[in-house]
């Protein structure tokens, strides 16, 4: 099976699972995650996203590395190296369990094995949600030429004691 657009949807649920479906619009900041942002057009109010539709069309195995957590502290809140593992370890896994049904998720570069690197480069509070921030980046296994990218922010509703560990936050 083919999947001509599989970037944005996975970034997309990616951030449907940590904060759910709604969204208010803010303009996406580029941290440095990625290796290239030159691609980038914008897709929505929220999303910026760049696609070679031939080259991402052809991988049916995907490596998917840890997710990077790169945010050290939201408005008046510390992000802990515990809260950063479990946000990786749990977006990770959703990444692993959407793509692994129609693809294979493999943990060694082949000629037909696309890497898929993704980092939270922002978490706010926003009154009672959650605003999150995801660059993802998927790259050829074997010339590291970038394939797709995507930079996204997009709230949701979670009512928050703390920046990750509200249950909301996860459904």
């Amino acid at each position: 099976m083919r999947m001509t657009n599989p970037l944005p949807l996975v970034a997309l649920a990616g951030v449907a699972w940590l904060v759910g479906c709604s969204s208010t619009p803010r303009t996406p900041v580029s941290s440095g995650f990625l290796s290239s942002y030159n691609k980038l057009e914008w897709a929505d109010a929220t999303t910026q996203r760049y696609i070679d539709y031939d080259r991402l069309g052809s991988y049916n195995k995907f490596i998917i590395h840890p997710v990077k957590v790169l945010v050290s502290e939201t408005p008046g809140l510390k992000v802990t190296e515990a809260d950063k593992q479990e946000a990786s370890t749990y977006m990770r896994q959703a990444l692993v369990n959407a793509i692994s049904m129609n693809y294979a998720v493999v943990t060694e570069p082949s000629p037909d094995t696309a890497e898929l690197t993704v980092a939270i480069t922002d978490a706010r509070r926003e009154n009672n949600r959650v605003g999150l921030a995801l660059e993802v980046e998927a790259i050829d296994s074997f010339s590291a030429v970038q394939v797709g990218a995507a930079v996204q922010y997009k709230t949701g509703k979670a009512h928050l004691a703390n920046w990750w560990n509200a249950p909301s936050a996860r459904k």
